[in-house]
Formats: structure tokens, sequence, C-alpha cells
């Protein structure tokens, strides 16, 4: 598969999983309006970005290393990808039926903000959850950097893409995604559906090319 859109892909999957803040999206978008959930979709994935450029630029700098050591660096990576997805799932069976409530009391407390502040505040809040840095690490190393910063931003944008488009769907999915949403078996389906897809990206064979 071509490495651009895997990480794409990469993005779609990391995206995928509805905790607070995709729900948060979902609800500024329906009780504030586009631009205010378009402010909170960005918010989180420019922190997707920040992620991915950090991930893929230190695995483009460890390449070397990387490619003498890579039986070992594949099977952390994988550890890694795997760990995330399993943490994901867990997560989701622990709290089916709760992730609504909490993401509404957060909705409530920032219902003055402008869009360029609920932009800022949602990336914030997006950027503190340190799985994410490692899930993206892990999924970094085993792509086919070949020592290129340039290919390594690429990369990263490509991940950002993936990740806007599923951020995008939640701001812009109105009440009807807000129905689909407050039902705790649609939550816990798709935190599963992205889940499995962060185990599956561990389980693959490493990409080359």
């Amino acid at each position: 598969m071509n490495p651009f859109l895997t990480a794409f892909l990469f993005g779609v999957a990391i995206a995928t999983a509805v905790g607070p803040i995709a729900l948060w999206i979902v609800h500024m978008g329906m009780t504030r309006g586009a631009a205010a959930g378009l402010g909170c979709a960005f918010g989180a994935a420019l922190a997707d970005l920040t992620y991915a450029l950090l991930a893929f630029l230190a695995g483009a700098t460890l390449a070397p290393f990387v490619e003498r050591h890579a039986g070992p660096a594949d099977l952390v990576a994988r550890a890694a990808l795997i760990a995330a997805g399993a943490w994901i799932v867990i997560g989701a069976l622990r709290s089916h039926g709760t992730p609504a409530a909490s993401s509404a009391a957060t909705a409530r407390t920032t219902g003055e903000f402008r869009a360029l502040k609920l932009l800022a505040t949602t990336y914030v809040i997006t950027l503190v959850n340190p799985l994410t840095l490692v899930a993206f690490v892990g999924f970094a190393t085993r792509m086919p950097l070949g020592g290129s910063s340039l290919r390594s931003v690429g990369l990263a944008v490509s991940l950002f893409l993936g990740s806007l488009a599923i951020q995008v769907v939640f701001a812009l999915g109105g009440a009807g995604l807000g129905r689909v949403l407050s039902n705790p078996r649609w939550i816990l389906g798709l935190n599963l559906i992205s889940g499995l897809a962060l185990i599956a990206f561990g389980l693959r064979p490493a990409a080359h090319g």
C-alpha cells in the first residue's frame, strides 16, 4: 500500500475513537454552529499533526539506527501500536455508556468560547494525551522514511488529513450524527473499531519502499 495512503488511514483510525473530544466536537457543532464545531475539529486535528511531525521527524533522524536494529525496533513499535489499540478497546468496554455525560459537561463549561478560542482549547486538551504520541511514534518507526525530513513531513500531513476528515464529519454531522452518538452501543462500536484498527496496524508487516 502507498505509504501516504497508509498514513492517511492511520489518521482516520486514530480520529475514529469516540471519546470526550469527539463528542464535544459533535455537541459544539450542533449547539453553537458549524464555525464552533469546525474550530474544535481543526484543534484536535492540529494536535494530531503536531504529534505526527514529532514522531515522523524523529523517525527520519533515527532511521539509520532503526535500520541497524530493525528486529528489536519493529517489535517495540508493534508492541506500542498493539498496546495503544488495546488501551482504547479496554477503555471503551470499561466506560460503556458514560462518555456522553462527561462531554456534555465539558461543552457547557466552554459554550461561550468563540471558534478560534475553541480551536486553541481543543488543541491543548487533545495534546495532553501522551497515548497519542506513543501510537504515532510506534507507527512512524515502521514506515519507510528513508532518512528524509521532507518525506516525513508529507507522511505527517497525510496523517493529519485523515484525522481532519473524521473530525470534520463529527463537526458537520449535526443532529443526525448526534443522535447516533447518543446511543452507548454506537460509541462502544466505534471505539472498538478504532482500537482494533490500531492493533491491526501493529500486526501488519512493516512497510517498505
